[in-house]
């Protein structure tokens, strides 16, 4: 099994652990995800919106809290995906579901729901 396979097919327990132990990186970890998501988006329609770069920019700074032995959360780097059913970050489009008349709703302020940290 290939790394790539093998970050896909862990439980998110398991990858919190591995990326802890440094056997994978949350750049690693977040880079697959976003190749899963590129080759099913367009199918599925999962996501109404990502933001890929800003992903990447918090990938590596867990990675360099990984890296300096800092304390981590139990979840640290693993990705997070944001159900599109609340406002929650400014900029974002914000559907609330995949409501057509709200395609271009684009809000100014974060919900308390999500951690913008």
């Amino acid at each position: 099994m290939n790394q790539s396979t093998n970050i896909l097919s862990m439980g998110t327990i398991h990858l919190a652990d591995a990326i802890r132990r440094r056997q994978v990186s949350p750049v690693d970890v977040l880079e697959e995800f976003i190749k899963r998501i590129e080759e099913r988006n367009p199918k599925l329609n999962a996501f109404v919106y990502t933001d890929f770069e800003q992903a990447r920019q918090k990938a590596k700074l867990a990675e360099v809290k990984v890296m300096s032995g800092d304390e981590l959360g139990l979840l640290h780097g693993i990705p997070t995906a944001i159900k599109d059913l609340f406002d929650s970050k400014p900029g974002w489009p914000t559907t609330f579901g995949g409501v057509r008349a709200l395609k271009n709703n684009i809000v100014d302020f974060a919900c308390i729901l999500v951690n913008l940290k």
